[in-house]
């Protein structure tokens, strides 16, 4: 995540609960009950500023072959690292929503 963020992406989302993870399905901003965030092997980053969109996924997948990079809300990047389990909690998940 620091790589990222020393080249100007903006992290906006890592591990979440599950109950997190819900309340984003009811609330429309993703269709996935479980997925790669509740298993803490997604971060989702907004591209540095006057990057393009494909200009900053195709750097991701440079960075990080064996990452998925996928466009998300409102233009944010959503990575999964399959397998890795370790995505910080970005957005205070816990905090939030419990365990």
């Amino acid at each position: 995540m620091k790589d990222l963020g020393a080249l100007g992406f903006a992290p906006t989302s890592g591990f979440r609960t599950e109950k997190h993870q819900q309340a984003l399905v009811k609330q429309g901003m993703t269709t996935t009950a479980r997925g790669s965030h509740p298993e803490g092997d997604a971060l989702d980053f907004m591209p540095p500023k006057g990057m393009k969109v494909s200009e900053a996924m195709a750097l991701v997948k440079q960075k990080y072959p064996g990452a998925r990079v996928a466009v998300s809300n409102k233009g944010a990047l959503h990575i999964t690292f399959p397998g890795w389990g370790k995505a910080p909690d970005v957005s205070r998940s816990r905090e939030r929503y419990g365990n």
